[in-house]
């Protein structure tokens, strides 16, 4: 039975391994991979996917990361602003 990425919120976020290589791939701290895997689930829970299997959510989770870590301003206390001042 296919299940929604949010049904495996548990075994996620036990799974130490996973954890510990997602942090060490993006040199982020525990509450930036948290962050970003509410993130992971809230996307894929919008667009209703399902997963046969937790192997199936945590290599998907890893790509998804991988694949938009650089973009996400995940823990960041400030915002910086990459506007440019017309005449200057």
């Amino acid at each position: 039975k296919k299940q929604f990425a949010q049904d495996y919120i548990q075994e996620i976020k036990n799974n130490n391994n996973l954890m510990d290589l997602i942090k060490m791939k993006h040199k982020w701290n525990l509450n930036k991979v948290e962050e970003a895997i509410n993130l992971f689930l809230t996307e894929q829970n919008a667009l209703m996917t399902k997963y046969s299997s937790e192997h199936d959510v945590f290599r998907h989770l890893i790509h998804w990361i991988a694949a938009n870590a650089p973009k996400m301003n995940v823990g960041s206390d400030s915002v910086k602003s990459n506007g440019k001042i017309i005449g200057m």
